[in-house]
Parts: C-alpha cells; sequence; structure tokens
C-alpha cells in the first residue's frame, strides 16, 4: 500500500511470485506502477503550479489518465486496458470533460520513454486539445539500461533513477 496526496492504493500480485521474490531478494520493495507514475508528476506538478493538468501514458495494452486541478491536487486516476485507439481518445476526451478542462489553457501532457509512443491518439486529441505536451523521460543515466539492449518500461526508469 502506498499513500499519494492522502490517497491509499491497494494492489494486488500472484501470490506465487510474490514468494518467490521475497525469498530470493534481498529485501524487495513492491510498486504499483501508476503509485511510480505520480511520485514523478508529483515532482513535475511543483513546476507546473497554477493549471489543470492531464497525463496520458500508453504501456502494452494499457493507457493510464492522471488528472490534476489547477493547485496539483489529484483528480482521477484511471487505466483502460485493451482498448482500440478510437476508444482511447473518447476516454481521454470524455475525462477532460468531466473535469471541466479549458482547451486553450490547460495541458494534456503524455508520459514516454522512447519505446513507447502510440502516435494516433495524441494527433486525434491535437484536434480538440491546444496545449498537448510530450515528455519523454530518457533511463540513459540508469544503471540498469546501461546493461541492457533494450528500452526498459518507463516506471522502471523512474524507479532506478531514485
Amino acid at each position: 500500500e502506498d499513500i499519494i496526496q492522502q490517497i491509499a492504493t491497494a494492489y494486488n500480485t500472484n501470490g506465487e511470485l510474490y514468494q518467490f521474490l521475497s525469498r530470493n531478494l534481498n529485501n524487495p520493495v513492491f510498486y504499483h506502477h501508476s503509485n511510480l507514475l505520480m511520485l514523478y508528476m508529483e515532482q513535475r506538478n511543483k513546476e507546473l503550479k497554477g493549471r489543470a493538468k492531464m497525463y496520458i501514458h500508453f504501456h502494452n495494452q494499457f493507457m493510464d489518465i492522471f488528472c490534476y486541478d489547477k493547485s496539483s491536487q489529484i483528480l482521477h486516476a484511471v487505466t483502460h486496458e485493451g482498448e482500440n485507439d478510437k476508444n482511447l481518445v473518447y476516454h481521454t476526451l470524455n475525462m477532460w470533460d468531466k473535469c471541466g478542462f479549458d482547451q486553450n489553457e490547460d495541458s494534456l501532457f503524455i508520459l514516454s520513454s522512447s519505446a513507447e509512443i502510440n502516435l494516433y491518439v495524441p494527433s486525434m486529441l491535437s484536434e480538440y486539445v491546444k496545449n498537448i505536451k510530450q515528455i519523454r523521460i530518457s533511463g540513459e543515466s540508469s544503471p540498469l539500461q546501461n546493461n541492457t539492449n533494450k528500452e526498459l518500461p518507463l516506471d522502471m526508469i523512474i524507479v532506478s533513477a531514485k
């Protein structure tokens, strides 16, 4: 269980996998991927006070949406699984509307590593939202990144930078 902005995230994992990792690693720490992203966004929001923000993150068959008000208080954190691109555009715009965001004043940020880019959804969203920016988080300084030939997922890049 992790707490961010007085919100607790309780999550479940495969019991056998948890037991295996607990037995074979020295004091492992387990994170939910959305909490790692929210910890990153908490730091970023300190630089972006005074405007509402939406962050979206694509990974595998999932898309996470995080919404913050003008004072950087979290409004929503939602994950969609297995949706096609048109539905992801709909869900994003629906959440934008529910939060009362202004298409000319507020910002939509797309979090990604260089390997996690969905070009269709941002291009469709740009017809409705003026301020869309991509935030690429590089794992180049990560000690884990240097030992692999593959790009790490964004949550692994964030935790390796801690």
